[in-house]
């Protein structure tokens, strides 16, 4: 008897996804499966992206400092 019990929460558990329309459904897999993934790879990307621009930027301000420091400051 207690397999039948647990089987019947299990069953209102899910009945929400059970008595959705099938248009639903598939919107509802679509978002979850596809869009959320892609969503986190975008972020992920942008974010490795943006730390290479800050690199190079800051690689290209030290190389400046370093060429004028080896040059001394002889513009005035």
């Amino acid at each position: 008897m207690t397999s039948q019990g647990s089987g019947n929460q299990q069953t209102t558990r899910w009945s929400w996804f059970s008595n959705m329309r099938m248009e639903r459904k598939l919107l509802l897999i679509f978002l979850v499966i596809i869009t959320v993934p892609l969503a986190l790879i975008g972020y992920i990307s942008y974010n490795n992206y943006a730390n290479q621009l800050n690199t190079a930027v800051y690689y290209q301000n030290l190389s400046r400092h370093k060429d004028w420091l080896k040059h001394g400051s002889s513009f005035s």
